[in-house]
């Protein structure tokens, strides 16, 4: 799951095409929500987000909030 997210992440930064990017996340976030693997499907959405903005079909901003380690983390928008 994780070398899913990280493919598609590295994918988006290598300028590959960003649908097809897309198709694969749309698919790791239905087995990540499936297998209970909450953390990686924080990524994929977080990425899925970034493919949404790179390609202007929405304009809103990434938010990060929340708990994903040990450590407390603030509300950052981007």
């Amino acid at each position: 799951m994780i070398a899913g997210v990280f493919s598609c992440n590295f994918r988006v930064y290598l300028g590959d095409c960003l649908d097809d990017a897309m198709k694969t996340l749309v698919k790791l976030d239905s087995l990540s929500l499936g297998y209970g693997h909450e953390k990686a499907q924080i990524v994929i959405r977080f990425v899925m987000q970034v493919c949404n903005n790179l390609q202007g079909k929405t304009q809103l901003p990434l938010v990060l909030s929340g708990k994903i380690s040990e450590d407390e983390t603030e509300s950052v928008e981007i």
